[in-house]
């Protein structure tokens, strides 16, 4: 379907969707700090990268080198999609995080 995209583009691409969505996320969203953490952890879990090493042999397999990067590349922009939600959230609702005491 994106033939006429290189890899370059669609990692750009996806990483600039990713940031779209957590800005509407943390923009929208009025989640206690502890549920947008779990959340993001539920979501990290499911799609996490291994890291393993691997034999000389074996990483021809993947690809050579660039099969290696490509493995762990989702895994970065996942993590940094964790990072911008929680970033924005601690700068922008700061009350999620220190909630005043009444009473």
């Amino acid at each position: 379907m994106l033939d006429w995209i290189g890899i370059d583009e669609r990692i750009g691409l996806f990483f600039a969707c990713l940031g779209a969505i957590a800005g509407v996320i943390s923009g929208t969203l009025k989640l206690p700090a502890l549920a947008i953490l779990v959340l993001l952890l539920f979501l990290y879990s499911g799609v996490r990268a291994s890291y393993l090493l691997f034999p000389p042999r074996e990483l021809e397999n993947l690809g050579g080198d660039k099969g290696v990067v490509k493995r762990g590349l989702f895994s970065l922009l996942l993590m940094w999609f964790v990072f911008w939600v929680l970033t924005y959230t601690t700068l922008h609702h700061p009350e999620i995080f220190h909630p005043t005491q009444t009473g």
